[in-house]
């Protein structure tokens, strides 16, 4: 599930960095962290609670073996949590353009806070003292973690915030909206659209018109979200000179631009009216 996780979240922060939308990143971040929270206590629990059934299914038989084995993977267990968090924040500095710091990450982990504590643990609590330096080098490499952002943030107090390292100074975000998939909703777009293109001085025709085919667009995500708990993001965001309207949505997959036969249909009209409408599907 770490992997997996982490696969998935990888290319949405890519992207996301890419439309400077640190909003999304965080958003992220949240559900790939209780992803991994949940699915770490789940085999924590499986673990600590059915040892000998996990080391019956490697082959072990012995009764000794089977007592041994219990406690060394109890043992184990304890550091899984962290384990989790190493490989996550290693892609996601990676990703956000930190590759040192994410080699030092795992560098770190593999040598220092292994090495040191294996032989320290080892010399004087022989087998129990190997396991438990196991965990506890996952331990080390999370408070290395928070250490190293922590001293980057002093340095750069305005600059940074939390541990995602985002750079606040970079957004090109002019205005956001996020809300839930429902028509009751769904029905502050146009209003909240025409005011900010007006503020930013574009025609008053045309940001009515762009205004009111987004809400379309918006409440037909919301027809198909169904009975789906979905959200809805909305975004202008200042891209190379030009207002880019950005609507993204976790709900029901569906590409608006394959039938686009009417020019008065709402994604009939953003094509007419916008320089370029582009669908993207991220997983």
């Amino acid at each position: 599930f770490v992997s997996a996780t982490i696969g998935a979240m990888t290319p949405m922060v890519g992207t996301f960095l890419g439309e400077s939308d640190f909003d999304g990143i965080r958003y992220v971040y949240r559900r790939s962290k209780i992803l991994l929270v949940t699915g770490s206590l789940v085999t924590i629990a499986l673990v600590c609670c059915f040892p000998e059934l996990l080391a019956k299914a490697f082959g072990v038989r012995d009764r000794q073996d089977l007592e041994l084995a219990a406690r060394m993977l109890r043992i184990c267990a304890a550091g899984y949590l962290f384990l989790a968090y190493i490989p996550m924040f290693g892609s996601y500095y990676a990703t956000l353009g930190r590759p040192k710091f994410s080699m030092v990450i795992t560098l770190m982990r593999l040598v220092v806070f292994t090495i040191v504590p294996t032989y320290i643990l080892t010399r004087f609590y022989g087998l129990d003292g190997f396991m438990i330096s196991i965990p506890l080098s996952y331990f080390l490499t999370v408070v290395f973690i928070i250490a190293v952002v922590t001293v980057i943030r002093k340095k750069n107090p305005r600059k940074y915030r939390g541990l995602l390292l985002l750079d606040e100074s970079l957004t090109r975000q002019v205005a956001a909206l996020s809300l839930k998939a429902t028509t009751e909703q769904a029905s502050q777009v146009s209003e909240f659209l025409q005011k900010e293109f007006e503020n930013r001085g574009m025609d008053k025709k045309q940001s009515y018109l762009i205004a009111v085919a987004a809400e379309e667009v918006t409440v037909d995500i919301c027809s198909r979200t169904e009975n789906k708990i979905a959200d809805i993001d909305i975004r202008i965001v200042e891209m190379e000179g030009h207002n880019t309207l950005i609507i993204r949505d976790n709900g029901i997959q569906s590409n608006p631009l394959e039938n686009v036969s009417d020019d008065l249909s709402s994604i009939g009209m953003l094509v007419k009216i916008c320089r370029n409408v582009e669908y993207c599907c991220y997983l």
